[in-house]
């Protein structure tokens, strides 16, 4: 599971690189209608008495830019949301967990360590699969780029194994306890 349990498991390991391009295709393209779509939706607004010179109503041209701008905030929001996760090699569901892991971790005078994370750049090369097989600049391509790894386990970072065995041990039966719920809950 990427995105969390409120889309019942959608969007998932081998869709998740298309589901952030869709929605980076999305905010880029409301973006252009906004940006150049500003001087007709002041003419449509009737602010400067000129003369309407399209053949679509005035009305939808003034509803299209109020969408496009309502769509471009809101999905872009979720967009960033989305790069932020994948930059910090987390899932919505771990970003929580892993929030409470920290605390803890705090708490106790330890440090707390994301074993998934590698670091923004290779994160973001883990996650588009980019610079090994397929160039880099193939990450906005909406081409069939197979995600790494089987979706169940995943490669942990350096810092991970220099934890205490101890801790290594607890942070490994705790991903294991949920990847048991999350199974229990797919059957």
């Amino acid at each position: 599971m990427v995105a969390g349990p409120w889309i019942h498991n959608c969007v998932g390991h081998h869709n998740h690189r298309y589901f952030v391009l869709f929605m980076t295709y999305l905010t880029l393209s409301a973006a252009y209608f906004v940006t150049f779509g500003w001087r007709p939706f002041i003419v449509s607004l009737d602010l400067v008495f000129s003369e309407w010179p399209y053949y679509f109503p005035r009305p939808l041209m003034a509803f299209s830019m109020i969408l496009a701008i309502c769509m471009g905030i809101a999905i872009g929001a979720l967009c960033l949301w989305h790069y932020y996760l994948i930059l910090t090699a987390q899932t919505t569901v771990e970003f929580y967990n892993n929030h409470y892991d920290k605390k803890q971790a705090k708490r106790q005078g330890e440090v707390f360590i994301n074993m998934y994370n590698f670091g923004v750049k290779e994160n973001a090369r883990r996650f588009f699969n980019v610079c090994n097989e397929f160039p880099w600049y193939t990450i906005l391509y909406p081409i069939p780029i197979p995600p790494r790894g089987n979706g169940r386990v995943f490669e942990k970072c350096e810092e991970f194994y220099l934890l205490p065995k101890t801790r290594q041990r607890e942070q490994m039966e705790m991903q294991r306890e949920a990847q048991d719920l999350e199974d229990v809950k797919d059957i």
